[in-house]
């Protein structure tokens, strides 16, 4: 994978995130109830991928490489969460993306 293609897509990603945040955090209730089942349903599927099938060789290298934009912005998505009263989901939140990088960082090195 190239890196500017990486970077476009690490960015899409780092953008959705921030507005699901914000949406938490700033807007009308069915925009929040919204962002929150949004938030709420990524959370399970990721769950269900970490615990089946775990993190491929490339994922935990791309996972390795963006770790200081992942990190800026699961902390701005558990904050928003703490914030608005989501503790349940906020605390799966953090044991996933915990596990996530857990994962990641034991995996031996491969070019990604």
């Amino acid at each position: 994978m190239n890196k500017q293609k990486y970077m476009k897509g690490k960015a899409v990603v780092s953008l959705v995130s921030i507005l699901l945040s914000v949406a938490l955090l700033y807007s009308n209730a069915s925009v929040h109830q919204f962002a929150f089942y949004v938030v709420l349903v990524l959370n399970i599927i990721a769950w269900v991928f970490a615990l089946l099938g775990g993190i491929s060789d490339l994922a935990a290298a791309n996972i390795r490489k963006g770790f200081w934009v992942t990190l800026g912005t699961a902390g701005f998505s558990i904050v928003a969460l703490i914030i608005t009263g989501h503790l349940a989901l906020a605390a799966s939140v953090s044991a996933l993306q915990a596990l996530c990088w857990i994962l990641a960082f034991n995996q031996t090195e491969v070019k990604a």
